[in-house]
């Protein structure tokens, strides 16, 4: 997972690692359940580094927008179709 920092991303991000069903946690992202529902945040020494993980791990592999995919080994930072195709 790729932490993405439009559209409340990085509190998703957390929203997922701070639950103890990740898979769920991350469908009710994926379809959206939180963009119009207040969460609350888990405050956790545990979460904070799985998220300095993540932004690390991002940086590295040049990720900083979504969508963000590697494609037999090419970077594709956004909806770039052309690269895609």
């Amino acid at each position: 997972m790729i932490v993405s920092y439009s559209s409340g991303g990085v509190k998703k991000v957390r929203y997922i690692l701070c639950q103890k069903d990740k898979s769920k946690a991350f469908a009710e992202v994926m379809k959206g359940k939180l963009d119009s529902t207040k969460y609350e945040m888990c405050i956790s020494a545990e979460v904070d580094d799985l998220m300095k993980l993540h932004e690390s791990a991002a940086a590295k592999i040049g990720g900083q927008s979504t969508p963000f995919f590697i494609i037999d080994g090419t970077v594709v930072s956004g909806a770039d179709i052309p690269k895609m195709e």
